[in-house]
């Protein structure tokens, strides 16, 4: 590489974090816009991986997205998935221009650190919900579901429309909260809910997992229970963060346990 190349790629670089910062300064979505980068980031790796080396791109999908099978004993895929998304580039692209359109105002409104808190706590949330429902296909164990059991043991999922199902719900709480008329906003949540009746391979699981974590979220911060309301808006989020974190890792133990029982 000579030194023409190296001075392009630092000022690439340095546009790059040049632009999360002006974001930072002018009270823009960064933390959003963070998490943009991070799935771009990972999407290009997978990518890679994909023409470099196919068992490298199995394991980093064997690893690092949601899996029936696979996730009770490595849960940081509860996290990693949420970054990851499917080869096709659309199903980022049509990701990261949702996540562009709702997080605007939430980031606004609840901060940078409280916002990736919502996104963060929605993305796993939407991970654990789909865990808890193939718990419930295999603890059923109808002959009418055996099949069904059995595929969803053998798939795996990824991508952060978990988080952006969470946004979704939060959007609608803040909505009733303030009066806003909520109707458009209901509309495009059920569109975007019908998505897996007429496309193959969308996890509906994780986007009702996200919505339900989300929504809750953003429900106990702004009205919640009586004896935290009149406390800072921080405070709310960091205990209310802390609560759901510990429903989310109470129900992945019972999981667990089930798993090795």
């Amino acid at each position: 590489m000579d030194f023409k190349d190296l001075s392009r790629k630092v000022k690439e670089k340095s546009k790059i974090f040049s632009f999360v910062a002006k974001d930072a300064q002018s009270g823009g979505p960064v933390a959003a816009r963070i998490m943009m980068l991070a799935c771009v980031f990972v999407y290009l790796i997978e990518v890679i991986l994909n023409i470099v080396s196919r068992d490298a791109y199995g394991n980093m999908i064997r690893y690092g997205a949601v899996n029936y099978i696979n996730t009770p004993t490595h849960p940081y895929s509860l996290l990693t998935s949420v970054f990851m998304h499917d080869l096709n580039p659309m199903h980022l692209i049509c990701n990261m221009f949702t996540l562009l359109a709702v997080a605007p105002p939430l980031e606004k409104m609840l901060g940078h650190a409280r916002f990736l808190a919502l996104y963060l706590i929605s993305g796993i949330g939407g991970n654990i919900f789909y865990l808890v429902f193939g718990d419930v296909l295999f603890r059923l164990k109808p002959e009418s579901l055996a099949q069904s059991a059995f595929e969803y043991a053998l798939s795996f999922s990824v991508g952060a429309s978990g988080a952006i199902f969470g946004l979704f719900g939060a959007l609608l709480v803040v909505y009733r909260r303030l009066g806003i008329d909520m109707r458009s906003m209901v509309v495009f949540v059920a569109i975007n809910f019908s998505l897996p009746i007429f496309m193959k391979n969308i996890s509906w699981q994780c986007h009702l997992g996200g919505f339900i974590f989300g929504g809750l979220y953003i429900w106990l911060i702004l009205i919640g229970f009586k004896p935290l309301r009149r406390k800072s808006l921080t405070f709310k989020a960091t205990v209310y963060g802390i609560f759901l974190a510990v429903i989310m890792l109470v129900i992945f133990m019972i999981i667990y346990a089930y798993h090795k029982s």
